[in-house]
């Protein structure tokens, strides 16, 4: 916790990590949470990849993500994860992931939208809206081959609706 506040847990973890006898791999108990941390490659694909849905986020990810994140397939699990990783898989079959260009054209205009706004000089900006405005023109450019451009026009039926 005392690295942790004096911004060195990086360098904490990487020293646990190297005397690590599992292959880099441990178990931590922070104020009565377990942890484990990995920095073994097989662990870290079989988490993100090829045992995706044995390694739940839990309750207590969704509750503190959900604000920003909703009910997505970024935080949630089970039956709700399945269904929303259904619903965006056609946006990583191989043609699209090389369709950056769509990407991009909606980040420009998520940066216009953010910088129409007026100058920030250093303050805070809450973007929680604009970043489901952006996603949701991503999703429909990709999934209905065009965007119903939220970030552009922010009142519109379908936005609502959604």
């Amino acid at each position: 916790m005392r690295n942790a506040r004096n911004h060195k847990a990086l360098e904490t973890w990487r020293c646990w990590l190297s005397s690590a006898p599992n292959h880099g791999t441990m178990e931590a108990n922070v104020l009565l949470e377990r942890y484990i941390i990995t920095a073994d490659p097989e662990n870290i694909k079989a988490v993100l990849a090829t045992q995706f849905e044995d390694f739940g986020k839990g309750q207590g990810f969704h509750d503190t993500w959900k604000k920003l994140l909703g009910d997505s397939i970024f935080s949630t699990d089970g039956a709700q994860w399945r269904g929303s990783r259904h619903l965006i898989r056609p946006l990583f079959v191989k043609d699209r992931v090389s369709d950056l260009h769509v990407l991009e054209q909606h980040v420009q205009q998520l940066l216009k939208t953010i910088a129409a706004d007026g100058p920030h000089d250093g303050r805070k900006v809450d973007i929680s809206d604009l970043i489901f405005r952006y996603t949701l023109d991503v999703a429909t450019d990709f999934l209905l081959g065009e965007s119903v451009g939220s970030l552009r026009s922010p009142e519109q039926a379908f936005e609502t609706a959604f």
